[in-house]
This record gives C-alpha cells, structure tokens and sequence, in this order.
C-alpha cells in the first residue's frame, strides 16, 4: 500500500482527463482552499494535472475512470488542475502540498 506522501505524489505527477461520467468520484476544480478543507478533514485527496491536448491525459482517462468508479474511492477528493488555466497552482500550489 502507498504511504499518503507517495500517493499524493504519483497523483500530482498525474494527467488526468476530468470529468468521466462514470465516476462515482466526482471532480473539483482546484483551489487553495478547496485543497486545505479536504486536507483539514483528513479526507483522501487525489490531485490530477489535465490538459485538453495532452496524449497521455487522454490514454489515461479510461484507466482513472474506471479505477474512479469503484466504491473503493467513494471518499476520496478528486481535484482537477487546468494545466492550462491555472498556471500558479501547476507552479506553485500543488508542488507545495506534496511536500508534506
């Protein structure tokens, strides 16, 4: 099993594409303080990097919805950061939340 840093960080290193209709996870956009609530509430956090154009974001959306749609990861916070449009938590915010 992965320790909470190690997933947190695979998850970070992650593309991911959003919003699958199968996911019995829903998606948030992220934000600082979305991120901090989840992490307050000691929930399982999965942070995904996704960008429209990327191959590897769009090879990996059916592996993460499936793996989504399980009941497993009812309670997990799937966020989604717009590699796109949200340039400072690519850079700064989610980089600095694998640290802990």
């Amino acid at each position: 099993m992965l320790s909470r840093r190690s997933a947190l960080l695979a998850a970070v290193a992650a593309t991911a594409a959003f919003a699958a209709p199968a996911f019995a996870t829903e998606t948030e956009a992220f934000t600082p303080d979305a991120f901090a609530a989840a992490q307050k509430a000691g929930k399982p956090i999965f942070v995904a990097i996704h960008a429209s154009w990327c191959p590897t974001c769009a090879a990996q959306r059916p592996i993460l919805s499936q793996l989504m749609a399980d009941p497993t990861f009812k309670n997990l916070v799937y966020f989604v950061v717009d590699f796109d449009s949200q340039k400072d938590a690519v850079k700064s915010s989610v980089p600095a939340c694998s640290r802990r």
